[in-house]
């Protein structure tokens, strides 16, 4: 019986769960109250009402509780606090959000115009918010370091094709992509005959370490050293060495383009 509930109840609503539930401490007679309150964990209360309405032929509305019934809302048990959540999100109290609590805002006002959020507890609404606020700042902070690597190609290393002969070993890059190299603070030579893809292979190990959340930044060297000239001039150079020094993924492409004068 547990195996049957525990496959069947995934697949139904609330509603036709206590139908089915009721059906079955019917069939079973006596006793099978008692067993399907244990293996279900329903209400015996709940079972008992169904029950009736089975055996008395009650027709019942879509409804999965009747008028009045279920959890009581949060903001029923406690008025004061809604308005103590619409100070931290409406503009007329808190100015342009001032906590810079978007992704929880967000959800907030979704919570507001769907109906389906009114079953849920306060805590389970929180945690929905505080959810939401979670992934928003991740997003925000992949979609910031994404934009500051300047990568030169959208290049990831689920896109590689192993296939084209280039002698790319997949294990290897696999083994790359895990990024204990980046923590152990070791470097990684791409070496090429011009058209290979070397460049897409920096920007996407790159991008691979930007979405483990490290810092990236693809730079070609021909660039990178007219930079470093002005940086000379306008004293800027320890500045742009400090920017360098606290990134930690370095892509210099374009190497075999530049002469260096001894």
């Amino acid at each position: 019986m547990k195996q049957f509930f525990s496959v069947t109840l995934l697949l139904l609503d609330e509603l036709r769960r206590r139908l089915i539930a009721a059906a079955v401490v019917e069939t079973l007679g006596r006793g099978g109250l008692a067993r399907v309150v244990e293996v279900t964990g329903m209400s015996r209360n709940t079972l008992i009402v169904r029950v009736k309405e089975l055996v008395g032929g009650v027709t019942r509305s879509n409804r999965v509780r009747g008028p009045g019934g279920g959890r009581r809302k949060a903001i029923d048990l406690d008025p004061e606090m809604l308005v103590v959540v619409d100070s931290l999100f409406e503009p007329e109290s808190r100015g342009e959000n001032y906590m810079k609590l978007f992704g929880m805002a967000e959800a907030y006002s979704d919570q507001l115009n769907n109906p389906q959020f009114s079953d849920l507890s306060f805590d389970e609404r929180l945690q929905l918010l505080i959810d939401r606020e979670s992934i928003g700042r991740e997003n925000r902070k992949l979609t910031t370091r994404l934009r500051f690597a300047r990568l030169k190609q959208s290049a990831s290393i689920e896109d590689i094709d192993f296939r084209h002969p280039r002698g790319l070993d997949k294990a290897q890059i696999i083994g790359i992509s895990q990024g204990d190299w980046v923590k152990q603070h070791q470097n990684i030579l791409i070496t090429g005959p011009t058209g290979t893809g070397k460049s897409y292979l920096g920007c996407a190990f790159v991008h691979k370490a930007i979405r483990q959340g490290f810092s990236g930044l693809y730079v070609r060297l021909p660039r990178l050293l007219e930079d470093m000239g002005i940086a000379h001039g306008d004293g800027r150079y320890l500045k742009l060495l400090n920017q360098f020094s606290k990134t930690e993924v370095l892509v210099i492409d374009a190497t075999n383009n530049v002469t260096v004068d001894s």
